[in-house]
């Protein structure tokens, strides 16, 4: 895979890298641009810091010495390290699954195993590719309060949704309403133990595995479904 062509989520960025600087000779920007890479540059900051040292024992002072910018200016973009904790969230796992539903697209005429394992690459890669955010995504992220909770019940939802339509448009049965959430949750756990454990460079290793696996629950499933 060319470099190029990784996907870089919150984290992957030095937060100070000179393309990013507000104050380059002969570049002006507008309100709206300069608002948008300070945000950016936080949500570098925090994901690498909490990385390196947890998210609770990140504090405010660190994460703009990390972003380059002031205490006043981190309040204007939020209120507290928890709230930039949720954006840069939010940024990243979308990114993850706009880039996991891109690759079925592109792989669906080739079959609907075919394009689930495509999935799969687009995920495992995502998570060796960007190291710091996946610590963030799947173990940093349980550190916060309610509202972290909630955020990854919601991006699981959204990967349950995917699968799900992805399974009744290449003509399988509408899966059962367990199914999808505890394939997609034993996913989500396995690929959080590697993380957790300091190999989120080796996930690659997990896909014939964890394709095998979901590829035998749902084609049982679609066998029952077919005898009843």
């Amino acid at each position: 895979m060319n470099a190029d062509d990784r996907l870089v989520l919150p984290g992957a960025r030095d937060a100070r890298d000179p393309a990013r600087s507000l104050t380059a000779p002969g570049v002006s920007y507008t309100r709206e641009q300069v608002a948008a890479i300070q945000r950016e540059r936080m949500m570098d900051a925090v994901v690498q810091l909490s990385d390196e040292s947890g998210f609770e024992n990140t504090g405010i002072k660190a994460i703009c010495a990390r972003a380059g910018v002031g205490l006043a200016t981190f309040y204007e973009h939020f209120p507290n390290k928890d709230d930039l904790l949720l954006a840069a969230f939010d940024v990243g796992v979308r990114k993850i699954i706009r880039a996991v539903a891109q690759a079925y697209t592109a792989a669906a005429d080739q079959g609907w195993e075919t394009a689930f394992d495509a999935c799969m690459v687009a995920l495992l890669r995502a998570t060796a590719d960007n190291p710091a955010f996946s610590r963030f995504y799947l173990v940093e992220i349980h550190k916060s309060g309610r509202d972290s909770h909630a955020r990854v019940h919601a991006a699981l939802e959204s990967s349950y949704e995917l699968f799900a339509n992805a399974e009744m448009s290449a003509g399988m049965p509408t899966p059962d309403p367990q199914m999808v959430p505890l394939v997609v949750g034993g996913i989500y756990t396995r690929l959080a133990q590697y993380v957790r454990t300091g190999r989120a460079a080796e996930v690659m290793e997990l896909r014939e595995s964890i394709v095998e696996f979901s590829l035998s629950v749902f084609g049982e499933h679609r066998r029952r479904t077919a005898e009843a």
